[in-house]
């Protein structure tokens, strides 16, 4: 999601499965796919995203928030940046994909109808850049505080979050969130097998998010409902 790195997720592990985390979108500049004009299987040192695709026989993706686009954007850079005769034969990539989960996002970043309201972005980046003008920090950003507040819903949950803050810089996430509306392309390279909602998100609105999975027919189950 926005503002991440990986502290707060540091208590994911598994004996099953490697973990990898994405975070920070300010860039989703398809230059990180150079040089994958080679036959599949050929692992790249200089591509850690095409080693990581190729090193697995089997991938689940979990996406929280914009990360639901990014992952989609992350793989249709992959494949927009292999050689044509090499394109068709890695869509077998696909199969590696066996679950994805997208929770509290959609495939639309900023939007009054499937994302965040523009009223709320606008908000956020204004508070930002009034705060990184005034010399804030992210530990003591009141705009980011408020923020965390309405996404971690109570202060249990709060308090959880804030023991494994993110260290990231205030006009970092700024140029991150702004990104979000700059570099936004739709994409839909995957093929999302679960949704999670939660009821009351008011960042990305719960009925935002439920209008555009049922719109999009994207995530729902065999019986045609929303795969919850």
């Amino acid at each position: 999601g926005w503002g991440m790195d990986y502290r707060p997720f540091s208590h994911l592990h598994s004996s099953e499965y490697d973990v990898a985390l994405f975070f920070n979108y300010t860039n989703p500049n398809p230059d990180l796919f150079r040089g994958l004009e080679c036959q599949p299987g050929v692992l790249h040192p200089d591509c850690p995203i095409y080693n990581m695709i190729n090193s697995y026989t089997q991938i689940n993706v979990i996406a929280f928030g914009a990360g639901v686009w990014a992952s989609s954007i992350l793989l249709d850079n992959y494949f927009r940046h292999l050689s044509p005769q090499n394109r068709f034969r890695s869509l077998r990539l696909l199969k590696k994909i066996k679950k994805s989960i997208a929770i509290n996002g959609t495939l639309c970043t900023v939007s009054n109808i499937w994302g965040m309201p523009q009223t709320k972005f606008n908000k956020i980046i204004e508070n930002l850049e009034r705060e990184i003008s005034s010399g804030y920090t992210f530990s003591t950003s009141e705009c980011l505080n408020s923020y965390l507040r309405e996404m971690c819903s109570d202060a249990a949950t709060l308090e959880r979050y804030l023991q494994n803050l993110p260290h990231r810089g205030l006009e970092d996430i700024k140029n991150e969130l702004a990104s979000f509306k700059e570099n936004f392309v739709f994409s839909n390279a995957i093929f999302w097998n679960r949704v999670i909602i939660g009821n009351n998100d008011t960042i990305i609105p719960s009925e935002n998010q439920n209008r555009f999975w049922s719109e999009y027919e994207l995530g729902l189950d065999k019986n045609n409902r929303l795969a919850f």
